[in-house]
């Protein structure tokens, strides 16, 4: 099963199985002049990590798994305008092109990878290094929490786990047509 694996955010930590194949790292959403620049970024990115340059039948990646918005836990407004925003994206490219995405608590990743659900970021690293052979340092929690989130998924379908939110494009009723709005003229 290929799967790609988030921890979203301004630095997007990320995980990638291709093939039994993993590559991971971050990727950065930098605040810029405009408030829908990182998010047209992200949809392009995530257009490229997910399909690649060669898709494999039509799509390279089976199941998206991304740590669960913080909601009331935020720092800030903007924390949870950020969050909303990607999760939206997410969705979005799950319905655009059918693909598996699931949503996994930060209590619960935490909780799965270190035996606490309220670990801090050193032990996340910590318990990725272990499970990766990886030397990842504090500063590099986001890639080590999507790389977390890859063992999650990749636990949870070895035990036969089934989706909770499988997106399919769903067929407009008979008869329904979706118009475009009309181009005005130039005057």
């Amino acid at each position: 099963m290929n799967i790609l694996a988030l921890d979203l955010g301004t630095h997007c930590g990320f995980a990638l199985q291709v093939n039994g194949d993993v590559t991971s790292g971050t990727f950065h959403f930098e605040k810029s002049s405009h408030p829908g620049e990182r998010f047209a970024y992200f949809n392009v990115w995530l257009r490229n990590m997910a399909l690649g340059q060669r898709p494999i039948q039509g799509r390279k990646v089976d199941l998206i798994v991304y740590e669960k918005p913080l909601g009331r836990m935020a720092k800030s407004q903007a924390q949870v305008d950020l969050s909303i925003g990607f999760k939206t994206r997410l969705e979005e490219f799950a319905y655009k092109y059918p693909t598996r995405l699931e949503a996994v608590p930060i209590s619960t990743l935490k909780k799965a990878t270190t035996g606490n659900g309220r670990a801090e970021k050193i032990d996340m690293v910590n318990a990725v290094n272990a499970l990766f052979g990886r030397g990842l340092t504090e500063k590099e929690h986001d890639e080590a929490d999507a790389l977390a989130l890859l063992h999650y998924a990749r636990q949870w379908e070895a035990q036969g786990g089934s989706s909770v939110f499988i997106v399919k494009q769903p067929k407009p009723p008979k008869g329904v047509k979706f118009l475009l709005p009309k181009k005005k003229e130039a005057a």
